[in-house]
């Protein structure tokens, strides 16, 4: 299901970010891809409204994040802790976003 208007991050997002939205309260919320060791890894960034950010990569935050991701929509690439959800759905923009990544990170590794 796609819960929001996902669109390539601009250059005035946070560095690395591959994808932006935003929710209906002003929240802004990006989505990065790195790799590891050619293992892609993924977060999500939410800056709310008061000015605050929460992150994926930072559990403290996950009840603040997961008001606008719950953690069923988080790829699998993205930890969702020892009791996280057994079905993940992740907007279908997101997994587009992580394929092409792996994509590139083997045409990489091919050349």
């Amino acid at each position: 299901m796609a819960r929001y208007d996902w669109h390539p991050a601009k250059y005035y997002d946070t560095p690395g970010a591959v994808l932006a939205a935003n929710a209906p309260d002003g929240a802004h919320i990006t989505f990065f891809l790195d790799s590891i060791d050619d293992d892609v890894q993924a977060s999500f960034m939410v800056r709310h409204p008061g000015g605050y950010y929460s992150s994926t990569e930072d559990p403290a935050s996950w009840p603040d994040l997961e008001r606008y991701l719950p953690r069923e929509e988080w790829p699998e690439e993205i930890y969702a802790g020892e009791h996280g959800p057994s079905e993940r759905t992740p907007d279908p923009a997101v997994t587009k976003a992580i394929d092409a990544y792996r994509r590139m990170i083997l045409d990489a590794l091919d050349d």
